[in-house]
């Protein structure tokens, strides 16, 4: 049970009937208290008002037979399924382009204003043209009254996966993310929130060059915030659990800050290989900052909007100081010297060298006043010396000696070896 996510036990508890649901959780929370609180949490979930029909079993769909025709696009073979449909490979006539058919099983709460809602998200994204989005082509609905669309078809990998084979470096990880920040910005800018951000959901493959591109799926749940008859009260349907922000769980609004928090989840997986809630290894430093704030539970404590989000992973990309930290002296000056580490460390030499240079010009300096110092005392003990040899000569000194030279000389080398030993005479060098 412990390598179960929130998304298998939802799924789990969901085919139960009430009272087998509650012993289902009630034994779950003594094996795995982590997740409890969570699936609880989505069962608790409003279920929305207005032309809500009663709940039923989520729409069965036939797989459709490779030839079909459906509008301009012709059916060649089905290539996925999941909740919210199926996936077939399809050619667009006349222009002979495969393109991915996405017929769309609205679920367990289908009804004709989400069936409007839809086509008119479609349409919209329909007119994005960035190239992290997968390009809509255009839609329309089965005989059988079963909206699809056609998309770009990506033969790629989930993000998380292409990483992983590649061994990709963490500081090469986020670069590429920030391309998934990039395309979910630019939805964001046009008031759509995709909704069901998650690995699946975000392609990568190589262009001609070899270089990674990301490309996001499945605006299929997306809301309009500038519809004023738009719902953003989440849907419990229409997300997935393992990245659902806590208010998209609980059914309540829907805002950038939404996408923001899955983003963060995806980036956690990105980085860790777990998903937050079964995590076994913990974010530190700038990125471990950037992922705890977007995934705060109360949405005005996450990053704003996906670009709020890229713009601090781009300062991290660059050593600046990320917003996420406090801006304390310490942490700046240090995002200073690993953003500029050549400069500094060349700095820190040529200060050593310096440093060097006027220490041994200090220290020739003191020992050169030293020896003068020496010599000048030497000099006049010397002077000395020699002033008081004659000094004897003087007549009221000698009292009636006569001193020749030669007694002089004969005195003074007496006192020489008491009075001067330490002190020698000077040589002088005579032609």
């Amino acid at each position: 049970m412990h390598d179960l996510t929130l998304v298998d036990l939802y799924e789990a508890a969901a085919s139960l009937d009430p009272e087998a649901r509650e012993a289902f959780i009630r034994h779950l929370a003594e094996h795995r208290p982590d997740l409890t609180a969570s699936l609880r949490v989505l069962f608790a979930a409003p279920v929305p008002a207005g032309d809500v029909l009663p709940p039923k079993p989520a729409l069965h769909l036939d797989p459709i037979e490779p030839g079909t025709q459906l509008g301009s696009f012709v059916v060649a073979e089905q290539i996925g399924e999941g909740g919210m449909g199926q996936v077939y490979r399809a050619v667009q006539e006349p222009l002979g382009r495969d393109v991915a058919l996405k017929v769309v099983a609205l679920g367990t709460y289908a009804t004709p204003a989400q069936l409007q809602r839809f086509r008119a998200e479609r349409d919209l994204v329909g007119s994005f043209d960035h190239p992290h989005i997968a390009h809509v082509y255009g839609g329309g609905e089965t005989p059988d009254g079963v909206p699809y669309f056609a998309m770009e078809l990506v033969e790629g990998q989930p993000i998380t996966d292409w990483c992983a084979a590649r061994r990709l470096a963490e500081r090469d990880r986020v670069a590429l993310f920030c391309q998934v920040c990039e395309a979910v910005a630019f939805a964001h800018q046009r008031l759509v929130v995709h909704r069901d951000l998650k690995p699946s959901n975000i392609l990568v493959r190589e262009d001609g060059a070899g270089r990674p591109i990301v490309k996001l799926l499945d605006f299929g749940i997306a809301a309009v915030l500038a519809d004023p008859e738009e719902s953003t009260t989440a849907e419990l349907g229409a997300m997935t659990p393992a990245y659902a922000a806590p208010e998209q769980a609980r059914g309540e609004g829907i805002t950038t800050a939404t996408d923001v928090y899955a983003l963060g989840v995806v980036l956690h997986e990105l980085l860790t290989g777990h998903r937050p809630e079964v995590a076994t290894e913990r974010l530190d430093g700038d990125l471990g900052a950037i992922v705890t704030r977007a995934l705060q539970d109360e949405p005005a404590h996450r990053y704003p909007s996906a670009q709020a989000l890229a713009d601090d992973l781009q300062r991290f990309l660059g050593r600046l100081p990320v917003q996420a930290r406090p801006a304390k002296a310490g942490y700046r000056v240090g995002r200073f010297v690993a953003r500029h580490r050549p400069a500094v460390s060349a700095a820190v030499l040529a200060t050593l060298v310096l440093i060097a240079v006027v220490g041994v010009y200090t220290w020739q300096l003191r020992a050169e006043r030293d020896a003068a110092e020496v010599a000048l005392q030497r000099a006049e003990r010397v002077t000395t010396f020699a002033v008081s040899l004659f000094e004897e000569a003087r007549p009221e000194v000698a009292q009636g000696d006569t001193l020749s030279a030669f007694d002089m000389l004969d005195r003074g080398q007496a006192r020489l070896a008491d009075e001067l030993q330490d002190a020698p005479l000077p040589r002088v060098d005579l032609p």
